[in-house]
């Protein structure tokens, strides 16, 4: 009788959790194509030269890797060692990388940082300076 209640305990926990973590529409492929549509349409209003600020690289402390960003052709990109992803402007100040969920915005007043936010984490991750050598 004891593995019963446990069992039955266990059961109510295990489906609260999934009724709990269902709350939030479920994103489907046709309204995150609509975001990037969106998204696209806003990069074209916006001009590219704008975002050179941003080229270059950045450590992320946190994480211990190296973020840089690129521009090729008429597009940004965020590399990492195991990713290379688009970049989108949001607007003049910032980019958007949609599928991690990741913001890039300039600060005022520093050349050598950006705030770098995902999914409610914000750090300031700062440039990359490269090794001269002598």
């Amino acid at each position: 009788m004891r593995h019963v209640v446990k069992i039955s305990i266990v059961m109510i926990l295990l489906i609260q959790s999934m009724a709990f973590s269902q709350t939030s529409e479920p994103v489907t492929a046709s309204k995150a194509n609509d975001a990037i549509t969106k998204v696209e349409s806003t990069e074209k209003e916006i001009a590219t030269n704008s975002y050179k600020a941003f080229l270059g690289s950045y450590y992320l402390t946190e994480a211990s890797i190296t973020l840089t960003i690129i521009k090729e052709k008429d597009n940004y990109y965020l590399t990492s060692p195991d990713s290379k992803d688009v970049l989108f402007p949001t607007n003049e100040i910032t980019l958007t990388e949609i599928k991690r969920g990741v913001n890039l915005e300039l600060i005022e007043g520093d050349s050598d940082g950006l705030k770098f936010t995902q999914n409610g984490y914000e750090t300031v991750i700062k440039r990359v300076k490269p090794e001269t050598q002598d």
